[in-house]
């Protein structure tokens, strides 16, 4: 799995997306990503209201 970030950090809401590929020739089980923005201050972090595999929990979002 690989995974690029594309961001624009500023005072507004800006999304910043992430893209998950599997590159292998057999469907990807138990893989877990989290994006941790507990380490920033004045950020508000939600996970998209579509992805359903997605949780937040405090800063952390956490995908399966």
């Amino acid at each position: 799995m690989s995974y690029a970030i594309e961001a624009r950090i500023d005072n507004t809401e800006t999304t910043i997306p992430v893209y998950l590929y599997n590159y292998g020739n057999a469907p990807a089980t138990d893989v877990t990503v989290a994006f941790d923005a507990s380490g920033l201050r004045d950020v508000t972090i939600k996970a998209w209201e579509y992805a359903e595999e997605c949780k937040l929990a405090g800063a952390v979002v956490t995908c399966e």
